[in-house]
Order: C-alpha cells, then structure tokens, then sequence
C-alpha cells in the first residue's frame, strides 16, 4: 500500500479525477490524498481523498480500478 498527497489548484486537475461539478465546490487550492494498492489478482485500486485542511473533515472520495473511476462521493 502507499500514500501520497498532493496540493492541486483547480486548473491542474483533471475532470477524470473531480467532475467540474464537483470541483466548484471545494477549496481552491485543495489537498489529494491518494491511497493506492494492488490485490492478489493483479487489480489497482486507488483511493483519492479531499480533506478540509484545518479541520480534516472529508470533502470529497473517488475510487480508481484498474485507471478507471468507479464510485465517488462529494459531502458538501
């Protein structure tokens, strides 16, 4: 498993990560936080994550399979 976080202004992100819809409505810049890890079949997953930067609540989740998004939430 590893982790990294990234700090992106909106311009630098692309819609595949953060529907412009989506991304309206969270800070600018904002902070990635992405999960990523491959099972025993051989799959990728990656967890992508936006926190509030002070308060660390969740902003907004994606999940990747494979390069391919498959479930996000946005919880403002």
């Amino acid at each position: 498993m590893g982790y990294e976080a990234y700090e992106f202004y909106h311009e630098e992100l692309d819609n595949y990560l953060v529907p412009e819809e989506h991304l309206e409505k969270l800070p600018n810049p904002l902070l990635f936080e992405t999960l990523a890890y491959v099972d025993g079949n051989g799959n990728e997953w990656i967890a992508g994550f936006v926190r509030d930067e002070e308060t660390g609540e969740k902003l907004y989740e994606i999940w990747i399979k494979n390069g391919e998004p498959i479930a996000y939430e946005i919880y403002v």
